[in-house]
């Protein structure tokens, strides 16, 4: 799976746009998600990781990206839907 892909998953789900250029919480949140997927499942580095939000015009920095996988946990502990998304994708990938 890409990570455009994975992006489009999420955003399909949820009705969120990852990409779109707010502080909402919920968007936030499904940020998290992806950049944590990106980082844990497809082994992506941060600067990469930066790049491809830069490619779906959503400006971001590897340091905002470290920080929203630092938080990852936080957040999955006030919106319980980003487990569920997450066990999602670790289905996929074990069922191919």
């Amino acid at each position: 799976m890409t990570a455009q892909e994975i992006s489009d998953k999420i955003i399909k789900k949820t009705g969120v746009n990852v990409f779109e250029d707010t502080r909402r919480k919920e968007v936030i949140h499904y940020r998290s998600l992806l950049v944590y997927l990106l980082r844990e499942r497809m082994n992506l580095r941060w600067t990469n990781i930066a790049l491809f939000f830069k490619a779906n015009d959503k400006n971001i920095t590897h340091a905002t990206i470290i920080h929203s996988h630092h938080y990852y946990e936080v957040y999955k502990e006030e919106n319980l839907k980003l487990q569920e998304l997450e066990d999602q994708f670790n289905d996929m990938d074990s069922n191919p």
